[in-house]
């Protein structure tokens, strides 16, 4: 049994999806080799599923977690040796600098000099021979500042082709290189150490690439869940609306809604607050649907990336809205009706209601039945108008 009463009802739109980290990266070499190396945790295992790795440093300077890495034969010692090049041409770039900085000093000097000189013969006090002198001596000083710019300009080139030459056989280093993108932990791995592996082809699908990958990091801190509703029911959904997923199947909001009713926590249920994210504008032309974006809202550590999930998203609510436990209604050629209990003389009696759009929990009841009357919440199959019925409350289907 059960009374009814006025109470707030919230109502929701349900989806389905699969549950993927807002952060993924599906890593893979970009060359054939052989597997060298598999990085290590701080334990000093090999890295598995499960295992933490950092993302570069947030300066952009440091390196994440190294996950694994080919042989390189040579090609490190060619590294190396381009390395040292590099470095050898921009120190030859500094001296061509210097160069050019004493030839224009040189230069300076020169011409002062050949200004006085030139003064001293106009005054008739040295003789004309020297000031030729020093217009050789100016001249020659302006040439190697010439000589000198040529030459800084050709160390230059030299330094550019040399960091190219550095940086393509360090991109080819690294292409046989795997890091961890960001802070997270391994969601798959699909090497091992001695393997040989070769670049993924194009075309594949997903779940493919996914078992094919050599490694998967995943930020497993937020979720975003993609799911497709039916355009009908999308028109209620916006972004920021309350939802709820859940990961071990629909009974689960059953098990919320009672721990709800009777102000009890929901830890330890495989659920997660979230919020709609993004409502498409469109409808997808072959199914009819609307895809909708949700994102978790909470640490989710028992939930896990490609799982298929639940949600239950909070539309509106009304409040001071007569209602009865769903139970309590049953349908009879189109018309509902409930069995209203007379508590003074023990029997039920059947009654025709008008109801509106139920909740998970609720029914609201627009006419046909009063606030604080006692409705049959289970067992009608068994109950006729006017029989004798033992009253019984049950809180549950409250």
């Amino acid at each position: 049994m059960a009374k009814a009463e006025k109470t707030e009802l919230t109502y929701y739109v349900r989806a389905e999806g699969v549950a993927r980290a807002r952060r993924r990266e599906i890593l893979e070499f970009n060359r054939s080799g052989r597997v060298a190396h598999v990085g290590t945790d701080a334990d000093g295992d090999p890295l598995r599923e499960g295992s933490k790795v950092s993302g570069p440093d947030a300066d952009g300077d440091g390196k994440g977690t190294l996950i694994a890495a080919l042989a390189g034969g040579d090609l490190a010692q060619t590294v190396a040796a381009r390395k040292a090049d590099r470095e050898a041409a921009r120190e030859r770039v500094q001296a061509a600098e210097a160069g050019v900085q004493n030839a224009r000093d040189r230069l300076a000097t020169a011409r002062k000099k050949l200004k006085r000189v030139k003064k001293l013969v106009d005054e008739g006090t040295m003789p004309k021979k020297r000031l030729e002198a020093a217009r050789g001596e100016a001249n020659t000083a302006r040439d190697k500042v010439n000589e000198a710019r040529s030459n800084k300009k050709a160390a230059k080139a030299d330094a550019e082709a040399a960091a190219a030459r550095y940086r393509s056989v360090l991109t080819r280093l690294e292409e046989g290189t795997l890091r961890a993108p960001f802070d997270g932990i391994i969601a798959l791995r699909n090497v091992s150490r001695g393997e040989h592996v070769t670049p993924l082809p194009g075309g594949l699908s997903e779940a493919q690439r996914l078992r094919r990958a050599p490694a998967v990091v995943i930020d497993p801190g937020s979720f975003e869940i993609v799911a497709r509703v039916p355009w009908s029911r999308a028109a209620r959904l916006k972004r920021g609306q309350k939802a709820l997923v859940a990961w071990a199947g629909m009974g689960l909001f059953r098990k919320v809604d009672a721990r709800r009713a009777n102000g009890r926590s929901l830890d330890g249920l495989p659920v997660a607050r979230a919020r709609v994210w993004a409502v498409a504008p469109a409808v997808l032309p072959d199914t009819r649907t609307v895809r909708v974006r949700l994102r978790t809202r909470e640490s989710t550590p028992d939930l896990r990336d490609g799982v298929f999930v639940t949600a239950r998203v909070a539309t509106h609510s009304r409040s001071g809205v007569l209602a009865v436990p769903r139970g309590a209604v049953r349908q009879q050629d189109g018309k509902a009706y409930v069995y209203v209990v007379d508590r003074d003389a023990g029997v039920a009696h059947r009654r025709q209601v008008r109801v509106g759009r139920p909740t998970p929990r609720r029914v609201p009841v627009k006419n046909g039945l009063k606030a604080g009357e006692t409705v049959v919440v289970r067992g009608q199959g068994h109950v006729a108008d006017g029989m004798p019925v033992d009253i019984v409350n049950n809180a549950d289907d409250a």
